[in-house]
């Protein structure tokens, strides 16, 4: 969980990231990642709340410098999923580094304003058989 403060108040953000296939050599596994908003505190009236664009998604293999990246989405929910594959290309223990940047939007009573742009950046450790 992590504490975004915007311009007109605070958002909690929490990072879920999943392999939906196994890991193995000379296949690809996917990996998503989603982030939601789980609690926002908007203190101006005219602000209706906050959204999330994710810009970009990258990873990087520690083991043998792979990396994969993803390609930007174009809406603006309460939560947003991305799906990248990755090509393990031996079998060991990776340390997978997630590297996700965003945008925190202010939704106004007409519209919506760009409030600040974040990168965050997880490991994880995947054991590849």
């Amino acid at each position: 969980m992590l504490l975004e403060v915007s311009s007109y108040g605070r958002i909690f953000l929490v990072f879920s990231i999943a392999n939906l296939t196994y890991p193995r050599t000379r296949l690809q596994t996917s990996y998503s990642i989603i982030v939601s908003k789980v609690n926002e505190t908007a203190l101006p009236s005219y602000i209706r709340g906050f959204a999330l664009k994710l810009t970009a998604l990258h990873i990087q293999d520690s083991y043998d410098g792979s990396t994969s990246a993803w390609a930007p989405s174009g809406n603006f929910p309460d939560e947003v999923q991305a799906t990248t594959l990755f090509n393990f290309k031996t079998s060991a223990n990776h340390q997978l580094r997630f590297t996700v940047s965003y945008q925190l939007y202010d939704i106004l009573i007409i519209g919506s304003l760009v409030d600040h742009s974040a990168t965050q950046s997880f490991n994880i450790t995947q054991n590849v058989v």
